[in-house]
């Protein structure tokens, strides 16, 4: 059934947008006046589906309140209801009116979930779609909820981590450009006419040339800014970059653990949904968002399908360690991967931890010996010729 947009008046007289569901508009007209809402610009939310951004906050809260109502043993549709009355003055609501008038009439609710392609991601849809077969929906709703919120945490430790170096950064570039565009050109006259050090000739050639172009200075720290931005929003960008910044040592290190870990929860997540293998690795390998490793797991992918074992597979791997390897091994042998490929999960969490806290560890110290460096040069260029002028007086 369709949806349609309308501005409802309030008391206030203030216009709220509202939605509602019908089969076309002269139903949508009726049905607002039975509810006896004063309404008006009733239009058609058409392709709204495609558009519609769900935050990882709402995801999980969603995602959350299916599995209690479920578990609860009440069933789809009645749970969607609960959810349309909690929601109902929320940003979401018109997404769960979708969702709930979609399976009134029918349809599948990974097949609704898959038309909401910036919302639920394909590993969401699929072990979704999987459950449904299995008739186990409560249980794929508590595994969602728990990747949703892993990923919130590691997002909230990386940020957090980050937070103080990046603080630490930007506060040696504010006093850099302090010095460089007010106080030496300041001190500009103490200078002139005197045969000066090599270093305060260096740092006075700077000054003037940022306070002479101070809009191409602006320009160029916009550009980078700009960059910075290009590279977080377009993929092709991002990953043209991301190839030379994965080759850094810490970094690389890093970056490798953390995607494995997501990779090894989501492909267990997918597997132990009864996703089949070629399917499931194919999905996993979207969650990696690491350019080397998509290479690495197409590769394994060709090698699978050809009849090789995923173990043999992964083996030739450039980035997968080779425990990694003999621990599917193991799990080959005994007949089931799914649990060795939770341990593995387990195992790639810690070893994040730790290097999430080494590179804190170094990053910090290695940034404030820089900026002691950095600032202590400029002060001493500043200071050479100062001790020369006292020394004449």
């Amino acid at each position: 059934m369709p949806l349609f947009r309308y501005q409802e008046l309030s008391k206030r007289k203030t216009n709220k947008t509202r939605y509602i569901d019908a089969d076309d508009l002269a139903a949508a007209k009726m049905k607002l006046r039975a509810l006896k809402i004063i309404a008006e610009k009733i239009t058609p939310h058409d392709s709204f589906r495609k558009k519609f951004t769900l935050s990882t906050k709402h995801l999980l809260m969603v995602t959350k309140d299916l599995y209690y109502l479920l578990h609860s043993n009440l069933p789809l549709y009645e749970s969607l209801l609960t959810l349309e009355d909690k929601y109902r003055n929320h940003k979401i609501y018109p997404m769960i009116l979708d969702l709930t008038d979609s399976v009134k009439y029918g349809r599948r609710l990974s097949t609704i979930l898959n038309d909401y392609e910036k919302a639920f991601s394909s590993i969401y849809v699929s072990m979704v779609r999987s459950a449904e077969k299995s008739g186990h929906l409560d249980k794929v709703f508590l595994e969602l909820s728990v990747m949703i919120e892993t990923g919130q945490k590691w997002q909230k430790k990386i940020r957090s981590t980050l937070t103080y170096p990046l603080f630490l950064l930007s506060f040696s570039f504010a006093i850099l450009f302090g010095l460089f565009l007010f106080i030496i050109p300041s001190m500009a006259e103490l200078f002139e006419d005197r045969t000066l050090h090599p270093l305060t000739s260096a740092v006075l050639t700077i000054s003037n040339l940022m306070c002479s172009n101070l809009y191409a200075l602006g320009g160029i720290i916009l550009s980078v800014f700009l960059l910075i931005g290009v590279c977080i929003y377009s993929k092709k960008v991002g990953v043209f970059f991301k190839k030379y910044l994965y080759k850094i040592g810490v970094i690389k290190d890093l970056t490798t653990k953390i995607a494995i870990e997501r990779f090894t929860t989501s492909l267990y997540n997918l597997l132990e949904s009864t996703v089949p293998i070629l399917e499931a690795l194919e999905l996993a390998k979207g969650s990696l968002n690491h350019p080397y490793l998509e290479e690495d797991v197409d590769n394994i992918l060709k090698r699978v399908r050809k009849g090789e074992k995923f173990s043999q597979a992964i083996g030739v791997s450039r980035y997968f360690p080779k425990i990694v390897s003999k621990m599917i091994s193991t799990g080959e042998h005994s007949g089931s991967i799914t649990p060795i490929l939770k341990h593995i999960s387990a195992l790639f969490h810690e070893e994040v931890k730790t290097a999430l806290e080494k590179f804190t560890a170094l990053l910090q110290p290695i940034l404030l010996l820089l900026i002691g460096i950095i600032v202590g040069v400029v002060l001493l260029a500043v200071l050479i010729p100062l001790t020369d002028v006292s020394s004449l007086l």
